[in-house]
């Protein structure tokens, strides 16, 4: 073999060594990649598979690789809003309508970044800027095969429900923490006892109403002493009413009587078993409303007592329309025995009843109208009203009146009286009517308004107002301004309208005289009528007037000639005062016999001087006293004195003239009535006037009787006399100065006796007066007070008076 053949042979082997190497590392490169790709396909399969899995987890996941990138899930996207171009980090930044809230966005970026560099994980809140979701985020260094070296997985989930729960639950439980305080200031502030016991009946929480009413010093203090507020000597002691409600499992009602607050109250208790065992008691005070049930008994009580009384029949039934009450005018108006109330009869029954009785109106159809009022008892009327005619005439008004309670109130009224008062009274206002058109006086009637009611006849021919105008029920102005007269002075419009303004609205009655400018006069009168209108009537008193001035002139002369009587004899009074001194005083002298030794007889004349004398001083100074008491002057010098005296003083002095007539005096006095307080010298004038009386009209060998005696007022003189009497229709004009009875023209005096002892009397408070004595003649009672009713003056200047 040659050397170029081994050459040959060394390359062949070679390229053959080589092409073989070649197939085999295409035959592994074959085998390779099959093996990779089947790889890949499992891989991607996996990842899909994963993909999946992590699509339906309940939170989303953030990766951030070293060079910013991001790979975000579809969960997060949905949350944050974000399209598939979002890849680096900032897209998942604040926007209007994606990504994370500014503030959350930039504290993730911090935290990723340190968690990028010192691997510490980290848990944020997020909130979403578009609709404010809460994100939690939980951080930590992702594997390096993931996100390479310095990765950060963040791992998402919805706190939105959660914390939207959580709040719910927070609210909830504050809730009931506010309830729960608020029920225990309840319980502790409400002002009823309230305790509560454990399962072995040992009270363990009290409020302080329940403190307060067993006199605790705290609700604390009361659970640890453990007083109880009723006592054991209860109906029902407390523990065994407690243990029964613990057993029974059910809640009990009891009324029992305890010392609350030192004070003796009617309680209701109840007591309730509680879900943990415990027992709840509250107790309620009854004692008003027991006391309400009585004061409602008495009241029902009062109420059947008035309805029996009321003259209109009663009748109430009860919510199953039986009778309950019926008074008797009931029985009596409808004819119905009270045995037959007794029986507590049903509606239907009653009405039945009254139709036998012939006390029900006529009906065609009974049963129907029976039905209809059986109605009432539920009828939405406050009150029902109708009028019965029965078949007697008889007119029954009839008020239904339903009751809360399902009751019905029925009441009677016999209103034939009313029917026929107010028949009666439509003729008597007829009548009146007549008779206000044909009086002589005007007559008019206005509204507070001032428009014209009502007139007569009389009234359009005073005032001269025209037919026409009166007819259209005109105003005041309007009337007056028609009228043909007008007053002397001012305006008769203003006038009427002050009239008719002062009646209707200030309920006040006006009356004068007008005179008008053809010298006629009218009376006028405004009074206030029941209903607010003005009466108004005026008269034509012309006539009356002029007599009435003249009278009125006739008067004033009378008087002045009175005046000028008195003024005359005062004057004379006075004037005699000298002459009598002097011839009182010789005479005294003469009757001592200064002047010598007298004779019986010249004795006898002397003493006749002085007895008159002192007569005409008495007669003197009771004029003097008139005239004093005219101007006001007259007054008392009050002192003790003797009746006895008194009297005999004023018989002394008369009896001359007693003896000359032949007239008895008869006098005595009272032990009782002995003394008085008085003014004796003016007492004793009154006496003397009124013994003088006596003598004047007692005839001749009459008598005179005197008796002084005590009443219950003081002390009480009677002068007795069978005189001729004074006329009944004259005795209160005995005691007028210088009045003198018809049938004692022709007797002696000047008739100022009596009013002067009426002056006296007055001033010491008491009175006098002349009574018709029985058997023809008078009797004079002068009644005194032990003391002078009126303060007593200074005493006036007695001169002259002995």
């Amino acid at each position: 073999m040659t050397l170029f053949s081994t050459t040959l042979d060394v390359r062949t082997a070679a390229v053959l060594m080589v092409s073989a190497a070649w197939l085999l590392f295409a035959v592994w490169a074959v085998i390779r990649s099959a093996r990779i790709g089947a790889q890949a396909q499992l891989a991607q399969a996996w990842g899909l598979r994963l993909r999946g899995l992590l699509s339906t987890a309940p939170g989303a996941y953030l990766i951030v690789g070293d060079e910013g990138h991001v790979t975000i899930s579809d969960t997060l996207r949905s949350w944050l809003g974000l399209d598939s171009r979002a890849v680096r980090f900032e897209d998942i930044g604040p926007a209007r309508t994606a990504g994370l809230e500014g503030a959350g966005f930039t504290e993730l970026e911090q935290a990723i970044a340190a968690t990028s560099v010192s691997g510490v994980p980290f848990s944020l809140t997020l909130k979403t800027a578009a609709d404010g979701r809460l994100l939690k985020a939980d951080g930590s260094s992702a594997p390096p095969e993931v996100a390479g070296m310095r990765g950060v997985v963040v791992w998402f989930s919805e706190l939105t429900e959660v914390a939207e729960r959580l709040s719910a639950l927070e609210r909830e439980r504050d809730e009931q923490r506010t309830l729960l305080e608020a029920t225990r200031g309840i319980i502790a502030s409400v002002p009823l006892p309230v305790w509560r016991r454990n399962a072995d009946l040992q009270l363990v929480d009290v409020n302080h109403a329940y403190a307060e009413a067993v006199e605790a010093a705290s609700p604390t203090e009361a659970v640890r002493l453990g007083v109880e507020l009723l006592p054991d000597s209860a109906d029902l002691p407390p523990l065994k009413a407690a243990a029964q409600v613990r057993d029974g499992g059910r809640s009990m009602f009891r009324e029992e009587t305890a010392i609350v607050s030192g004070e003796r109250k009617r309680l209701r208790i109840v007591e309730t078993p509680l879900p943990s065992g415990d027992i709840a008691g509250l107790a309620i005070d009854i004692s008003e409303i027991e006391a309400a049930r009585l004061r409602y008994r008495h009241f029902a009580e009062a109420q059947a007592d008035m309805l029996e009384r009321l003259s209109a029949g009663v009748a109430r039934f009860g919510p199953d329309r039986l009778l309950m009450t019926a008074n008797r005018a009931f029985m009596r108006l409808f004819q119905v025995e009270e045995q037959f109330i007794a029986t507590r009869p049903e509606f239907d029954r009653v009405l039945e009843h009254m139709r036998e009785m012939r006390r029900l109106p006529e009906q065609r159809d009974f049963p129907g109208w029976r039905k209809e009022r059986g109605e009432w008892f539920h009828s939405a009327e406050r009150g029902i009203e109708e009028t019965w005619v029965l078949p007697d005439n008889m007119v029954i008004r009839v008020l239904a009146q339903p009751e809360p309670d399902g009751g019905l109130l029925m009441i009677f009224e016999d209103q034939s009286e009313r029917l026929r008062l107010a028949s009666s009274r439509e003729q008597l206002m007829r009548v009146q009517g007549v008779t206000l058109q044909n009086l002589r006086e005007g007559v008019s009637v206005f509204a507070a308004s001032g428009r014209l009611q009502f007139h007569n006849d009389a009234f359009a021919r005073l005032w001269g107002i025209p037919e026409q105008v009166l007819a259209r029920d005109p105003q005041l102005d309007e009337v007056f301004a028609a009228a043909d007269v007008s007053v002397k002075e001012g305006s008769l419009e203003d006038l009427m309208r002050g009239l008719v303004r002062a009646a209707s609205e200030g309920r006040s009655e006006r009356s004068g005289r007008l005179e008008l400018a053809d010298d006629r006069y009218v009376r006028y009168s405004a009074v206030p009528l029941p209903d607010g209108n003005a009466l108004c009537t005026f008269e034509d008193i012309t006539d009356t007037e002029r007599v009435e001035i003249a009278l009125r002139e006739r008067t004033d002369a009378l008087q002045a000639a009175d005046v000028a009587k008195s003024r005359f004899v005062e004057n004379m009074s006075y004037e005699l005062r000298t002459p009598l001194t002097n011839i009182t005083g010789f005479g005294e002298m003469l009757h001592s016999g200064m002047a010598g030794t007298l004779t019986e007889r010249q004795i006898d004349y002397v003493s006749s001087i002085l007895i008159s004398a002192e007569r005409l001083r008495v007669m003197i100074n009771g004029i003097i006293d008139l005239a004093a008491s005219d101007v006001g002057a007259l007054s008392l010098e009050a002192e003790d004195a003797n009746v006895s005296d008194l009297i005999a003083n004023s018989v002394d002095l008369l009896a001359g003239a007693a003896k000359d007539r032949g007239i008895t005096v008869d006098w005595a006095v009272e032990e009782e009535a002995s003394t008085l307080i008085c003014d004796r010298m003016r007492m004793r004038q009154a006496l003397y006037n009124l013994i003088a009386n006596a003598l004047r009209f007692t005839p001749d060998g009459g008598q005179v009787e005197i008796r002084a005696v005590r009443e219950a007022a003081g002390v009480s003189v009677r002068i007795k006399d069978r005189g001729i009497g004074v006329p009944k229709d004259e005795l209160p004009r005995v005691f007028e100065r210088f009045y003198k009875a018809s049938n004692a023209a022709r007797t002696s005096g000047v008739g100022l006796g009596l009013p002067l002892v009426r002056e006296v009397a007055e001033l010491h408070g008491g009175s006098v007066e002349l009574q018709p004595r029985d058997g023809g003649g008078t009797v004079a009672v002068l009644q005194l007070p032990d003391r002078p009713a009126r303060t007593l003056l200074a005493s006036t200047d007695r001169s002259g008076s002995s």
